[in-house]
């Protein structure tokens, strides 16, 4: 690993290094660490394209969905198309997201029991696993409840 600095680094002296705004998902894979509450979480959702050739679906192979929910610009255009089919997809895909990712939170601390994860790097690791699986709950909650309340608004009975 090699750092380049600007300024002058006396040997010895620590160094920060700073991610910048990035979701667990990245955290985790990039650095092998995850944090709590991370602001910056999403969960990217493939879909495939529906009958009608959708703005949403063919502009977006994935849609990034955060901690808002889904974008603005996705619910828009499914409804100024009134493409319910692909409403339904990007529904089903969020509850099959999130019904995975229920399972692994669920199987957890089975799959890394004390005798997995030892020692302080690995409780770590756990702690890392279980926040990235809760960022990714509460992104997926957060676009289901915005799909509520796109349908409440009248979508669904296009």
């Amino acid at each position: 690993l090699e750092f380049i600095s600007d300024d002058a680094v006396p040997t010895g002296q620590q160094i920060w290094n700073n991610y910048g705004a990035k979701g667990n998902d990245e955290l985790l894979m990039c650095y092998g660490f995850a944090v709590r509450d991370n602001p910056a979480d999403c969960v990217h959702i493939a879909l495939a394209p529906s009958d009608g050739a959708s703005v949403a679906s063919e502009s977006r192979a994935s849609i990034q969905l955060t901690l808002d929910g889904v974008p603005p610009d996705v619910i828009d255009a499914i409804e100024a198309e009134e493409n319910t089919a692909q409403f339904v997809a990007l529904l089903r895909a969020v509850l099959l997201r999130r019904r995975a990712g229920k399972e692994c939170l669920e199987r957890l601390p089975q799959a890394l029991n004390v005798d997995i994860c030892t020692g302080a790097s690995g409780i770590a690791w756990k702690r890392s696993i279980e926040a990235f699986l809760e960022g990714q709950m509460k992104v997926l909650e957060a676009s289901l409840e915005c799909m509520q309340v796109a349908r409440d608004e009248g979508f669904g009975g296009r």
